[in-house]
């Protein structure tokens, strides 16, 4: 930036700050450009948002309740969809608990531990 660029900031104070993110980006034609981290941050925020609405049409929710997370999702940007996707996964695994075996119990058999004292295929 030349010195004639840091002269318009010169007089800004700390409550002037966020301003001076916004504008500090200007394409050639003098036009004000969002900073990339603003733009990339909105997109997420957005596809955050999308895929919260779209589990929330695919799961089966009394209309009361779908209504009300649906104005939440829309109305609070980032904050809406995280706590729909917390909430209601909370509430899922409370109303459907799971079996306490863990995921290498339940990977073998039974079946295999009869096979090799029988003589089967890895018993050969």
């Amino acid at each position: 930036m030349s010195t004639v660029g840091l002269a318009a900031y010169a007089g800004m104070t700390m409550t002037d700050l966020p301003l001076l993110v916004l504008t500090a980006a200007q394409d050639a034609s003098g036009d004000v450009v969002a900073p990339w981290w603003l733009r990339i941050g909105l997109i997420a925020a957005g596809m955050l948002a999308l895929a919260a609405v779209m589990a929330l049409i695919q799961a089966r929710h009394p209309p009361a309740r779908a209504a009300t997370w649906a104005v939440i999702i829309v109305c609070v940007p980032l904050l809406g969809p995280l706590a729909y996707f917390v909430v209601e996964t909370i509430r899922y695994r409370r109303d459907h608990p799971h079996p306490t075996r863990g995921r290498a119990e339940r990977s073998v058999t039974e079946d295999d531990d009869g096979d090799e004292a029988a003589g089967g295929a890895h018993g050969r």
